[in-house]
Protein backbone atom coordinates (compact mmCIF):
# COMPACT_ATOMS: atom_id res chain seq x y z
CA UNK A 1 0.00 0.00 0.00
CA UNK A 2 2.77 2.45 0.89
CA UNK A 3 4.63 1.88 -2.28
CA UNK A 4 1.47 2.73 -3.91
CA UNK A 5 1.07 5.39 -2.56
CA UNK A 6 4.26 6.57 -3.04
CA UNK A 7 4.00 5.72 -7.46
CA UNK A 8 0.79 7.92 -7.00
CA UNK A 9 2.55 10.67 -5.63
CA UNK A 10 5.08 10.64 -8.19
CA UNK A 11 3.00 10.27 -10.83
CA UNK A 12 1.01 13.10 -9.35
CA UNK A 13 4.36 15.58 -8.95
CA UNK A 14 4.71 14.31 -13.45
CA UNK A 15 0.96 14.99 -14.34
CA UNK A 16 1.25 19.19 -12.96
CA UNK A 17 4.34 19.47 -14.09
CA UNK A 18 3.54 18.06 -17.36
CA UNK A 19 0.78 20.33 -17.62
CA UNK A 20 3.40 23.37 -17.12
CA UNK A 21 5.29 22.15 -19.98
CA UNK A 22 1.95 21.55 -22.32
CA UNK A 23 1.01 25.24 -21.51
CA UNK A 24 4.40 26.98 -22.62
CA UNK A 25 4.07 23.79 -25.44
CA UNK A 26 0.77 25.53 -26.92
CA UNK A 27 2.24 28.79 -27.03
CA UNK A 28 4.37 27.43 -30.03
CA UNK A 29 7.83 28.67 -28.82
CA UNK A 30 10.90 25.66 -28.21
CA UNK A 31 11.13 25.03 -25.25
CA UNK A 32 14.24 26.71 -23.31
CA UNK A 33 16.56 25.35 -20.67
CA UNK A 34 15.54 25.42 -17.24
CA UNK A 35 11.88 25.55 -18.62
CA UNK A 36 11.40 21.51 -18.51
CA UNK A 37 13.37 21.13 -15.49
CA UNK A 38 10.45 19.94 -13.31
CA UNK A 39 8.88 17.67 -15.78
CA UNK A 40 12.91 16.27 -16.08
CA UNK A 41 12.93 15.59 -12.64
CA UNK A 42 9.64 14.02 -11.63
CA UNK A 43 10.32 12.10 -14.83
CA UNK A 44 13.75 11.03 -13.30
CA UNK A 45 12.79 10.39 -10.07
CA UNK A 46 9.36 8.16 -11.09
CA UNK A 47 11.60 5.98 -13.28
CA UNK A 48 14.73 6.11 -10.41
CA UNK A 49 11.46 4.64 -8.35
CA UNK A 50 11.23 1.73 -10.13
CA UNK A 51 14.75 1.10 -11.82
CA UNK A 52 17.81 3.44 -11.10
CA UNK A 53 17.86 1.52 -7.29
CA UNK A 54 18.20 -1.98 -9.34
CA UNK A 55 21.70 -3.72 -8.12
CA UNK A 56 22.61 -5.60 -10.74
CA UNK A 57 25.55 -7.63 -8.99
CA UNK A 58 28.86 -4.96 -8.56
CA UNK A 59 26.75 -1.90 -10.77
CA UNK A 60 23.57 -0.32 -10.23
CA UNK A 61 21.28 0.77 -13.27
CA UNK A 62 20.49 4.16 -14.58
CA UNK A 63 17.00 4.71 -16.15
CA UNK A 64 19.56 6.26 -18.89
CA UNK A 65 19.98 2.75 -19.70
CA UNK A 66 16.56 2.03 -21.42
CA UNK A 67 17.11 5.62 -22.84
CA UNK A 68 20.19 4.46 -24.73
CA UNK A 69 17.76 1.43 -26.54
CA UNK A 70 16.37 4.30 -28.71
CA UNK A 71 19.39 4.01 -30.59
CA UNK A 72 17.59 1.01 -32.58
CA UNK A 73 14.11 2.52 -33.32
CA UNK A 74 15.41 4.62 -36.49
CA UNK A 75 18.66 6.79 -37.59
CA UNK A 76 17.04 9.97 -36.05
CA UNK A 77 16.61 8.19 -32.41
CA UNK A 78 20.11 7.03 -32.80
CA UNK A 79 21.54 10.94 -33.85
CA UNK A 80 19.60 12.38 -30.83
CA UNK A 81 20.82 9.42 -28.38
CA UNK A 82 24.21 10.39 -30.09
CA UNK A 83 23.59 14.46 -29.46
CA UNK A 84 22.74 12.99 -25.38
CA UNK A 85 25.95 11.65 -24.94
CA UNK A 86 27.87 14.30 -26.44
CA UNK A 87 26.00 16.78 -24.28
CA UNK A 88 25.94 15.58 -20.71
CA UNK A 89 29.04 13.90 -18.85
CA UNK A 90 26.72 11.74 -16.74
CA UNK A 91 23.81 9.54 -16.65
CA UNK A 92 21.29 12.21 -15.62
CA UNK A 93 22.51 14.75 -17.49
CA UNK A 94 22.37 12.34 -20.42
CA UNK A 95 19.09 11.55 -20.19
CA UNK A 96 18.15 15.43 -19.59
CA UNK A 97 19.51 16.41 -22.58
CA UNK A 98 17.83 13.69 -24.67
CA UNK A 99 14.05 14.92 -23.04
CA UNK A 100 14.91 18.19 -24.14
CA UNK A 101 15.62 17.18 -27.43
CA UNK A 102 12.61 14.91 -27.52
CA UNK A 103 10.59 17.49 -26.13
CA UNK A 104 11.72 20.53 -28.32
CA UNK A 105 10.84 18.29 -31.29
CA UNK A 106 7.21 17.35 -29.77
CA UNK A 107 8.31 13.21 -29.73
CA UNK A 108 8.49 12.43 -26.34
CA UNK A 109 5.25 10.29 -25.87
CA UNK A 110 5.98 8.74 -29.29
CA UNK A 111 9.34 7.78 -28.63
CA UNK A 112 8.85 6.86 -25.01
CA UNK A 113 5.97 4.30 -26.18
CA UNK A 114 7.92 2.69 -29.15
CA UNK A 115 10.41 2.33 -26.20
CA UNK A 116 8.15 0.03 -24.58
CA UNK A 117 6.84 -2.00 -27.35
CA UNK A 118 7.41 -5.99 -25.91
CA UNK A 119 9.75 -6.25 -29.60
CA UNK A 120 11.93 -3.59 -28.39
CA UNK A 121 11.88 -5.26 -24.53
CA UNK A 122 12.91 -8.46 -24.65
Amino acid sequence: MQATAAIEALLSRLAACVDDVVERARSGAELREGEAEGMCAALEELLAHRFKRRQFLLFSVHPWSLAEHAEALSSAAAVRIGVARQTGSTDSARLRAWLYLLLNRRELAAEVDALLTPELCS
